[in-house]
């Protein structure tokens, strides 16, 4: 970003006090985070207080409702785990009706909330997903065609 596009970039962990200053920022990523945190409220509210007036936060996290998670259940397989990954990795799940909530409650309006797949370049970067093919790529894809893709993704805007 800084090379291409000569954008001030920041990698940080939020809420961290008053580290930076309010509505300085028209653009904050929160990329396989937010099933991380112990109160993604508390952190989705830091992010609007940071974000400019019309700023885009852009969500993408694992979906609970995805097939292949759904599928995961009658089988008995990782009853005690939040989107493939046991606690204390991950501490929250969402589902595009979860994840609308907490966009809803922390003030965002909600532009675009779909799903995908670990195979979208454009959204999940993990290399050693994106590089294998075989049937669980035609799984995800599948799954992606049904709406119910294993990713989530959300773009919101903080109302002027």
């Amino acid at each position: 970003g800084r090379n291409q596009l000569g954008a001030d970039l920041h990698c940080a962990t939020l809420p961290d006090g008053d580290r930076f200053p309010a509505g300085q920022y028209d653009f904050i990523r929160l990329r396989d985070a937010i099933e991380h945190l112990p109160n993604p409220h508390e952190v989705l509210a830091e992010v609007r207080r940071l974000l400019r007036p019309g700023g885009v936060v852009l969500i993408a996290t694992p979906n609970e409702a995805g097939l292949i998670n759904q599928l995961r259940t009658p089988f008995g397989l990782g009853r005690n785990k939040i989107a493939t990954v046991a606690p204390p990795h991950h501490v929250h799940g969402f589902t595009p009706d979860t994840l609308a909530r907490i966009l809803t409650r922390a003030e965002f309006r909600i532009c675009e909330l779909t799903t995908t797949t670990p195979l979208d370049r454009r959204y999940v970067t993990a290399r050693n997903i994106t590089s294998q093919t075989g049937p669980r790529d035609m799984a995800w894809k599948i799954a992606r065609a049904l709406g119910k893709g294993s990713m989530l993704i959300a773009w919101a805007r903080k109302e002027l």
